[in-house]
């Protein structure tokens, strides 16, 4: 079954002062929070006493500005950043779709790709030519599927990424934005695929701007703001709260 629980948990990130001048230097990724200072150690609190709990079914909206915490909400609940305090439970298998193109290696070929993917999500070898033949039917990318990705254009790329992310199945799914993988009709089709992926999943958590397709794929949210959830309960009435403030 699956399972999140966040007790009073804090995220920070510490926060390193930056040349402007030097825009090699400066972190391309917002932080939102708010700027704290400890025993001489200055961060940003992302996420400032969080407490949630997620069960089996559960289909969950993060709605916020810019540097509210969705996205370091959505990583603390993949365990991909660590906390600062507090208590995080996590149980079930995880995917996450931030990035299409996270963990894809340009040198390799498309197949190449799906293989060193599979074994970094312990895929079972015996399922790879399935997961091949699945992949290269709904991506649509045909004898590029043998070529070096670096020969792919970018939504190339997202295409595989995300026709990979969308074939493994999972009991909690993360997602920051949906993903926009090529042209409308593919698109549309990529909308359907991610909305019978979520079907198979015991918990899907939706980070996005797009109210209509919060609406269409969940029933719960959470409004964050400054690191703090503002406000939790039905995704229609969370949606109101969000636009009056």
């Amino acid at each position: 079954m699956a399972r999140v629980s966040l007790v009073r948990v804090c995220v920070d990130y510490p926060i390193h002062r930056y040349d402007l001048s030097k825009p090699d230097t400066v972190p391309s990724e917002t932080i939102g929070g708010r700027i704290m200072l400890n025993r001489g150690r200055e961060f940003v609190r992302a996420l400032d006493l969080v407490s949630l709990n997620m069960a089996e079914g559960n289909r969950v909206a993060l709605l916020g500005s810019n540097g509210s915490g969705k996205s370091t909400l959505l990583k603390t609940i993949g365990q991909i950043l660590p906390v600062a305090s507090g208590e995080r439970i996590v149980e079930g298998r995880v995917v996450t779709l931030f990035s299409t193109g996270a963990g894809i290696d340009a040198e390799r070929s498309g197949i190449e790709n799906i293989h060193r993917l599979a074994a970094l999500h312990n895929v079972p070898r015996s399922s790879i030519p399935e997961l091949i033949e699945s992949i290269e039917d709904f991506s649509e990318l045909g004898q590029f599927m043998k070529l070096p990705v670096k020969a792919y254009s970018a939504g190339m790329r997202a295409r595989l990424g995300f026709a990979f992310v969308t074939s493994i199945k999972a009991d909690i799914v993360l997602i920051d934005e949906v993903i926009g993988v090529g042209d409308k009709g593919f698109y549309k089709k990529a909308q359907q695929r991610l909305s019978e992926f979520m079907t198979g999943s015991g918990i899907v958590v939706i980070a996005s701007h797009s109210m209509e397709i919060l609406k269409s794929l969940c029933t719960r949210a959470f409004v964050l703001r400054n690191g703090r959830i503002a406000y939790r309960g039905p995704v229609r009435d969370a949606i109101t709260f969000y636009n009056e403030r």
